[in-house]
């Protein structure tokens, strides 16, 4: 995956361009496979039973994370989702820009099965 092409995304919008919209655009152009709307901003039980009830999917350890896995981040009262580029980073979406870091040790993981 050539994740550079996604770094010059600066704009963000809460209502349509934000970390979400952001993993659909990535998961359909890298895996072909349009994922379900979701509005990212709720609760961590509300995104895996709105999100995942649309898609077979399969949860993973963290140690079993590998590109193209979903990355559900649940922080401060804040949801965030990415988009898995190795087993160890993942590429989001923020308020300043996309970024790389390193897959939280408390985040979720999700594989997509199509």
């Amino acid at each position: 995956m050539d994740f550079l092409r996604y770094m010059n995304d600066k704009e963000y919008d809460e209502d349509y361009n934000n970390c979400w919209h952001f993993v659909q655009r990535v998961f359909q152009r890298e895996k072909g496979h349009k994922l379900p709307d979701y509005p990212i901003f709720d609760t961590h039980k509300s995104f895996k039973s709105r999100l995942l009830c649309n898609v077979k999917y399969k949860e993973h350890d963290l140690r079993d994370c590998q590109e193209g896995c979903i990355v559900h981040v649940s922080a401060l009262g804040h949801e965030h989702a990415g988009y898995a580029i190795n087993n160890k980073q993942y590429i989001h979406k923020t308020r300043t820009g996309v970024q790389v870091a390193d897959i939280p040790a408390k985040a979720q993981i999700y594989e997509i099965i199509n």
